[in-house]
């Protein structure tokens, strides 16, 4: 109880350093604990989104689970029926077991072989049908034509559904008797079709097969086909049993189970029908299985970002810890001189410490919470969006690493005070005698040992230059890249700090005679008492720093991830409109064309272009440009009569001038001293120049000023004069084309041939695109393809890395900025209240509040102001050594562009302002406390 009381009084006494203490390791056990949260709620995001993309692109839904067997396979001594209830009970208990999503649906699909059928009364038709059952049909089908099937057991002829389509190609009327046979069936099946189907709204997920599956299918109700046709001999082909889930339900924390899913059916399934020929299939088990490898990376990504900050957080707490033990140094030395052990005294600390990072540990798992939920919310750095929040919620491993954070939290505080317990009276009064020396991390080292690990691992990236992608494309970075960064900042810091003190005292020695007197004495004040300024600064300097580092980072990531969409798509929207034709009859034969070697020359296929002139009146378009590609255009060298015909070549026939207004290009990526409208602008005055790829120029043995020939199926040849060789333009993947041709449009459809061209459209930034979208469709064009910029950078936008990577350069700054601040307050209150008696001994010696307020300035300049000069500079050093890493981890897809760093001036000014606001609360609290001070009060305080 003593103990507790003891405790109690200290924190009373201390109690705005204590809860600056609390603050420091609330908010490390808020980040470290926000990192599960984060992670999961963006892998679960992730798994959401690529279900999605999945649908959209193969128009399969990822959450179903297909159990499939080749039924004529089975043991004929089997019962069929039976063993069918034991499968679809084995295969329902182990997805109920293993599958922690809503089921939606779930059913059995039953297909026969093919049959041969004809009428009751004629002969046998050459096309094939199917008989098949669905478990729940009639829950969720619309009767279209005629009724509803009516079977009893005595009944001969077994009545079905079929869709209008088969009605119509098998030529068929309801309610007419048809009879099925094969040759390896004993004996024929009679039905009778008596209504059509067509599916149900909203029963989308029902259907295990589109709907193309069911064509010249008859539909048996599902009690009836087992009943009466599931135990005949090599009639069932195929049994399909199958669940439908809600992918978006899935947790992913139980996404793991999803994986033995498949061998578990195919185990049971094996061991009932004694086959092991099963197919088991569903998208989600690839998908999860994808995803779940790129947890643990994406986990230690978005450690690595955080390692500076918390990093600094330590510090922080460390100074803390060494703030509180300062001012109960003297009591702990007389405890310890009057037989107090070692212990006891750190036990009081530890009680102390343990109490405030218990209540941490429950109050910052829930603030972890609020933070993942503003990491989803970031599109660059500094930049937000309303956009889905993240599915985050707490869950254990949230807990585990908040005791992890905890526990550093406990060792970070203790340290000072197991340092404070060795020191006995004596020992404190001999060090205060002796100064301050220098600072632990001079004396061990520190800052030499962290510079010799960032340059080998500079040197190592470097070299290797590795690349780290995942399965889909999304950016991944190395986890190394984030890292050696901050450990750079640290060490070059503390090596400048190291280096700064002997700056300051030779412009001491070399100004001693000049120097006013209170210039002097804050040249000797910083210069005997550096290891006191040591802390505040090596906050600022990191604050700045890591702000610049992220700021870059950031803005580099996401324009060269933005200018590589832009580049591939060419422009907002690309269109292309279907072109009516007339074929001449020279092309054609019975079923199709003719073959291209039995053509006759000059004879060409007629096209009429549609009018696409009123499209630029439309609201929100800027600009419309024709853009014609072809690809396997044969081109030839002029000069070499004999030279091969390279016919993978792709063209590109441009409008110069609406194509320069339409699309932007970065001018560099052409000349470096010549802007790409001064190529349009020659392929405008010469038509018949053109701009070829590297690649095909090395082929064709071409330089400037040569000429090619060129032409296609279909097309006269024409010559063309090469103007320049290139090695980018607008839409051109040179990886998939390195044979690419741009011309003048006019020029080539005068003299080759006129063929369907594209619209590349540029529109007004504040240019509503629903309203384009429907405008469109009221309009009614024929589109064959429309291609929006903007939905691929909404996909980029909502990358869970890019997001991450984001947030977490967002946060860490922010709380980089939040500690910053307390610390400088916390430093110059102290600093000040220490220094109460100096202050009030020079205003007695005759020293005006003017010169004292002069000699605070230059203390904040030489101190603030320096940090400042320093983080910027150091900021954007490591920006310049570290950020051109990052090209090799722009996602699998590869960069086309050149790699760029970008630096905006608005994230720099956003640093700046930030200091500039430190500095002048610090004057402002100095020229407050200064105004304050009492003469007689500070010479009161030096005789007590």
């Amino acid at each position: 109880m003593n103990i507790l009381t003891m405790i109690a009084r200290k924190i009373l006494k201390n109690y705005w350093l204590v809860i600056s203490l609390f603050i420091g390791i609330l908010v490390t056990i808020t980040l470290v604990a926000s990192i599960p949260i984060y992670t999961d709620g963006s892998l679960q995001s992730l798994v959401v989104g690529e279900s999605e993309r999945y649908q959209k692109r193969t128009e399969t839904y990822p959450g179903m689970f297909k159990h499939e067997l080749n039924w004529r396979e089975l043991n004929p001594q089997f019962d069929r029926e039976e063993l069918l209830e034991r499968l679809e009970e084995k295969n329902e208990d182990v997805l109920n077991r293993q599958v922690i999503m809503p089921k939606v649906e779930s059913g059995t699909m039953l297909t026969s072989i093919a049959l041969q059928w004809k009428r009751d009364s004629g002969e046998a038709n050459l096309s094939r049908v199917f008989l098949g059952s669905l478990s729940g049909f009639e829950e969720n089908i619309t009767l279209e034509q005629g009724r509803m099937p009516e079977n009893s057991d005595n009944q001969d002829v077994i009545e079905v559904y079929l869709q209008d389509q088969t009605l119509i190609d098998l030529d068929i009327l309801l309610g007419e008797e048809i009879r099925l046979s094969q040759e390896t069936l004993n004996e024929d099946i009679i039905i009778r079709p008596v209504g059509t189907f067509k599916a149900a709204e909203g029963s989308e997920l029902y259907w295990p097969e589109s709907p193309k599956h069911f064509k010249n299918m008859f539909i048996v109700e599902d009690k009836v086909f087992r009943e009466k046709l599931l135990h005949m001999d090599n009639l069932v082909n195929n049994v399909l049993i199958y669940s439908t889930f809600d992918y978006t339900g899935l947790n992913i924390n139980d996404a793991s189970k999803l994986l033995p899913v498949e061998r578990m059916l195919r185990i049971e399934s094996t061991r009932i029908t004694e086959n092991n020929k099963v197919k088991i299939s569903s998208p989600m088990i690839g998908i999860v299985n994808q995803l779940l490898q790129e947890g643990n990376r994406f986990r230690l990504m978005t450690l690595s970002l955080f390692i500076p900050v918390l990093t600094m957080l330590l510090i922080y707490l460390f100074m803390i810890s060494r703030l509180i033990v300062e001012r109960q140094h003297a009591e702990i030395s007389v405890l310890r001189s009057r037989g107090a052990g070692k212990r006891q005294i750190a036990f009081i600390y530890f009680i102390e410490t343990l109490f405030l990072c218990g209540i941490a540990v429950l109050i910052g798992p829930l603030l972890g919470l609020l933070m993942s939920k503003m990491l989803g919310s970031t599109t660059g750095f500094m930049e937000f969006t309303q956009r889905e929040l993240l599915p985050v919620k707490l869950t254990l491993d949230t807990y585990m690493y908040a005791g992890l954070a905890a526990a550093v939290c406990l060792i970070s505080v203790m340290v000072p005070v197991l340092m404070a317990t060795k020191t006995n009276i004596v020992s404190l009064k001999r060090q205060g005698s002796r100064g301050n020396g220098q600072a632990i991390w001079h004396r061990l080292f520190i800052d030499v040992v962290l510079l010799l690990i960032t340059g080998y691992g500079w040197y190592t990236l470097h070299q290797n230059r590795t690349i780290v992608n995942d399965a889909y494309g999304n950016i991944s970075i190395d986890p190394l890249l984030l890292l050696i960064p901050g450990l750079f900042i640290i060490g070059l810091t503390l090596l400048c700090f190291r280096i700064y003190p002997w700056i300051i005292a030779l412009i001491t020695w070399l100004g001693r005679k000049i120097w006013p007197v209170h210039m002097y004495t804050t040249l000797l004040q910083i210069g005997r008492t550096s290891k006191q300024y040591q802390f505040f600064m090596l906050f600022l300097v990191m604050a700045i720093s890591i702000g610049l580092f992220s700021a870059n980072t950031a803005q580099t990531v996401n324009q060269n991830l933005e200018e590589q969409i832009r580049y591939e798509a060419g422009a907002d929207i690309v269109l292309q409109q279907y072109w009516d034709r007339e074929v001449p009859f020279e092309l054609t034969q019975a079923g199709g064309f003719l073959p291209e070697e039995e053509r006759r020359e000059n004879v060409r296929t007629l096209y009429y272009e549609p009018d696409t002139s009123h499209i630029k009146e439309w609201p929100g378009i800027k600009q419309i440009s024709r853009v014609f590609t072809r690809n396997q255009v044969n081109v030839a060298n002029s000069a070499d009569a004999d030279s091969n015909k390279y016919e993978e070549t792709r063209l590109m026939g441009i409008d110069t001038k609406s194509f320069g207004e339409t699309v932007s290009f970065r001018s560099s990526l052409l000349s470096p001293d010549r802007h790409w409208f001064d190529y349009l602008n020659l392929m405008a005055s010469q038509t018949s120049s053109v701009l070829i790829s590297r690649g095909l120029a090395d082929k064709l043995d071409v330089h400037p000023g040569e000429y090619i020939s060129m032409g296609w199926d279909g097309a006269q040849q024409a010559h063309f004069v090469v103007y320049d060789i290139i090695d980018y333009w607008p839409s051109w993947n040179p990886d998939t084309h390195p044979y690419f041709v741009v011309g003048n449009l006019s020029y080539i459809q005068n003299s080759m041939a006129i063929e369907p061209y594209q619209l590349w459209i540029s529109l007004e930034d504040n240019a509503d695109r629903a309203e384009l979208s429907a405008r469109f469709e009221e309009e009614r064009l024929r589109l064959t393809r429309f291609q929006d910029v903007q939905d691929d950078l909404i996909h980029l936008k909502n990358d869970a890395y890019l997001t991450g990577l984001n947030g977490s350069l967002t946060l860490g700054f922010l709380i980089a900025l939040v500690i910053t601040f307390i610390g400088f307050l916390l430093y110059w209150v102290l600093s000040l209240k220490s220094r109460t008696l100096q202050y009030g001994v020079f205003r007695a010696m005759g020293m005006s509040t003017r010169q004292l307020f002069n000699m605070l300035f230059w203390e904040q300049i030489l101190t603030t102001g320096m940090a400042v000069i320093l983080g910027v500079w150091i900021g954007k050093l490591t920006s310049t050594l570290f950020i051109p890493f990052l090209q090799n981890s722009l996602g699998s897809q590869g960069q086309l562009l050149p790699f760029r760093m970008v630096f905006k001036q608005s994230d720099e000014w956003l640093v700046y302002s930030f200091a500039g606001i430190l500095l002048l609360v610090g004057l402002g609290i100095l020229i407050g406390m200064i105004s304050r001070i009492r003469i007689h009060q500070a010479i009161k305080i030096g005789e007590e």
